[in-house]
C-alpha cells in the first residue's frame, strides 16, 4: 500500500505527545517539574490524551485503502480477524510481560505511583482477548483501552463491508452509484447515531459505537482517495460532524474533524511530500512506544524520585531519560516482536495452504 508522507508523520507525532500525556499526569515527577516548566505540563497533561482521536482517524483511512482487495466472505472475516489480532496482540502481550517483569525488579518501596490497580487470573485472561474494560476490569497500564476499541472497530468494518459484498452479489448491483449508495446506507447510520447520540455519553465508551462516527471521518477520506466515493461524499460526512459539534461541542471530535481534513488534503494534494527520517523512524515504532512508554515511565519515576526527591531540575532530568528510554524500549519491541509478526501472520494464515501443496497425493 502507498505510504503516506504526511500520515507517517501525524502517526508518530501524536504518539510522542501520548508519552508526553502520561508522564505528566501520572507520577510525581510532574508535579516537581512545575516549578520549572508549568505551562507545558499542564498542556500536555490536560491536552495529551487528544492525539487518540488522530489514531482513530489514521486506523479509518489506512484500513479503508488496505482492504480495498480484501476477500470479504467469511473465511476472509476469519482470516482478518486472526491476522489483526496478531498485529495488535504479540506485541501486546510481550509489553505485559515487560511491564510484570520491571514490576518484579523494582522494589516496591520505591515505586512512586501504582503500575496497575489490581491484578488477577481472571483480568489477565480479558486483557488477552482484549475485553478488561467491557468485563470491568481495569486496564493494566493507562492506554490499553484503545486497543480493545481498536479491534472492535475493524472487526466491525470489516463486518459491514462483508455484508456489502454480499448484497452487491445477491442483488447483482453493477452501478457505482448503487455501489455507493449500498456502501453508504450501511456506514452512514451507524456514524450518525455515534456522533448524535453514543459519543455523547460516557457510558458507551469502551464499545466501538462511541468511536465509530470518528473513524469513519478517517475510512470517507480513505475511500475518497482512491476512489471508491465521490470527493463530495467525504465533505459532506465532514459538514455532518461539523453540525453535531454546533449541536454539542467536543474537543475530541474536533481535533479528529480536523485531522481528517488534513489527511485528506495531504493525500489530494501533497503526494510528493516526504517527512524526515525522525519522523519515519517516530512513525515506524509509534505502536511499539504506545505500548512500552507507560510501564517504562513507571520504573524511570520510581528509580528517579527516590533518588532526586522533590528536585525540580532532577525531576525534568529523569522525565527526560523516561522519554529517551521509552523510545529505546520501543525500538527493542519493535525489532524484536512488532517486525517479526508480520512473518508469523503468513505462517499462521497460509501455513494450511502450503502444507496442501507439500502433502504428496496417494
Amino acid at each position: 500500500m502507498h505510504h503516506y508522507a504526511f500520515v507517517d508523520a501525524l502517526r508518530g507525532v501524536s504518539s510522542l505527545l501520548i508519552v508526553l500525556h502520561h508522564l505528566t499526569r501520572y507520577g510525581p515527577l510532574a508535579d516537581h517539574a512545575m516549578a520549572l516548566i508549568p505551562t507545558m505540563i499542564e498542556a500536555f497533561s490536560s491536552y495529551g490524551s487528544l492525539p487518540v482521536q488522530i489514531f482513530l482517524v489514521i486506523s479509518g483511512f489506512v484500513g479503508s485503502i488496505s482492504l480495498r482487495r480484501a476477500q470479504f466472505n467469511l473465511a476472509g472475516f476469519g482470516g482478518f480477524l486472526l491476522k489483526r489480532y496478531l498485529r495488535l496482540g504479540l506485541p501486546y502481550l510481550a509489553t505485559i510481560a515487560y511491564g510484570l517483569l520491571l514490576y518484579l525488579l523494582i522494589p516496591h518501596r520505591l515505586s512512586s505511583f501504582p503500575l496497575f490497580d489490581s491484578i488477577s487470573w481472571s483480568s489477565m485472561l480479558a486483557h488477552v482477548f482484549f475485553l478488561q474494560d467491557i468485563f470491568g476490569y481495569p486496564s493494566l497500564y493507562a492506554g490499553f483501552w484503545y486497543l480493545a476499541v481498536d479491534y472492535q472497530l475493524n472487526a466491525l468494518c470489516f463486518l459491514l463491508m462483508l455484508i456489502h459484498a454480499r448484497l452487491i452479489h445477491r442483488f447483482r448491483i453493477r452501478s457505482h452509484t448503487a455501489h455507493v449508495a449500498v456502501l453508504l446506507s450501511l456506514f452512514l447510520p451507524l456514524a450518525l447515531v455515534s456522533v448524535f447520540h453514543w459519543n455523547l455519553n460516557t457510558r458507551y465508551d469502551v464499545y466501538a459505537m462511541y468511536f465509530f462516527g470518528t473513524i469513519f471521518l478517517g475510512i470517507t477520506a480513505g475511500w475518497a482517495v482512491i476512489g471508491r466515493v465521490p470527493n463530495w461524499i467525504f465533505w459532506a460526512y465532514a459538514g455532518i460532524v461539523l453540525i453535531g459539534l454546533i449541536y454539542e461541542w467536543r474537543l475530541r471530535l474536533a481535533v479528529a474533524l480536523i485531522a481528517a481534513v488534513s489527511i485528506y488534503l495531504a493525500a489530494h494534494y501533497g503526494r510528493n511530500l516526504s517527512c524526515g527520517s525522525p519522523f519515519r523512524w517516530l512513525s515506524r515504532i509509534s505502536y511499539s512506544l504506545f505500548l512500552t512508554h507507560y510501564p517504562t515511565s513507571w520504573a524511570v519515576s520510581s528509580v528517579g524520585a527516590a533518588i532526586s526527591g522533590d528536585s525540580a531540575w532532577g525531576a525534568l532530568f529523569w522525565m527526560t531519560v523516561s522519554v529517551a528510554l521509552s523510545l529505546i524500549a520501543a525500538e527493542v519491541l519493535y525489532r524484536m516482536v512488532e517486525r517479526r509478526t508480520q512473518g508469523l501472520i503468513d505462517w499462521v494464515v497460509q501455513g494450511r495452504r502450503r502444507g496442501l501443496r507439500t502433502t504428496p497425493h496417494a
